[in-house]
């Protein structure tokens, strides 16, 4: 894969670092924040806590007991 040498001020580099995932690429970074306007599973994740999950998927729940279809998504 051809690669491009850029260059960014010292405070850029350091706010880019501090974005970094654990294993992920300075390039898969800068890509995860341009596609940031595209929802993921991940981001989600880091949005809500355990009692919106929770809630979530209680209502979820209710809802299938109540016969309404609600396909593709998983409570566990």
């Amino acid at each position: 894969m051809p690669t491009t040498t850029i260059t960014l001020e010292r405070s850029v580099y350091e706010r880019l670092r501090a974005q970094r995932r654990p294993r992920e690429s300075l390039s898969q970074t800068i890509l995860r924040i341009l596609d940031s306007e595209r929802p993921s599973l991940r981001g989600l994740l880091e949005i809500f806590s355990q009692a919106d999950a929770d809630a979530i998927g209680k209502a979820v729940e209710d809802l299938r007991a109540e016969g309404i279809p609600v396909d593709g998504v998983r409570t566990s």
